[in-house]
């Protein structure tokens, strides 16, 4: 799995930037370069090309670390989500030394980030496909105890 999100995020992450309109900080006729700043939404005006510039591609290169998290579960939740916090960490850090660049905006890591985070659940999700589930319906015995510790 985790081998899997190492190279799916990058790349999936460098497909979705192939497709993308959107221009580096850089590019911006309000940042010096050339490029007008269209709403992600809307289409550029005609004869000007797309900028390629969301999501972020150095962020994604460390972003695929999220997928160690899956070394903590099934586990205490909160050890889980300290886990995803670290993971998380690398990347963030290489997002926002590009952004101290001028080569992406804190939207275009955030989105990235989001991406590697979407791409580990499915994984997750696609690879435990077939395994056995609790009976519980995945609701672990702690939180059971804590439900019928509350009812009584």
């Amino acid at each position: 799995m985790i081998a899997w999100a190492a190279v799916l995020v990058p790349l999936v992450t460098s497909l979705l930037k192939q497709t993308s309109n959107a221009y580096c900080p850089w590019d911006l006729a309000r940042y010096g370069g050339a490029a007008p700043h269209p709403r992600l939404s809307a289409s550029l005006p005609p004869g000007v090309l797309p900028g390629h510039c969301l999501p972020a591609g150095h962020a994604s290169s460390a972003l695929w670390l999220v997928s160690l998290v899956v070394l903590w579960l099934p586990g205490p939740p909160r050890r889980a989500l300290r886990a995803l916090g670290l993971c998380l960490l690398p990347g963030l850090a290489l997002g926002w030394m590009q952004q101290m660049r001028g080569a992406h905006f804190l939207s275009h890591t955030l989105w990235s980030a989001w991406i590697a985070c979407a791409i580990v659940a499915a994984l997750i999700a696609l690879l435990q496909g077939g395994e056995a589930r609790p009976a519980s319906g995945g609701i672990s015995r702690r939180f059971q105890a804590g439900i019928r510790c509350r009812a009584r």
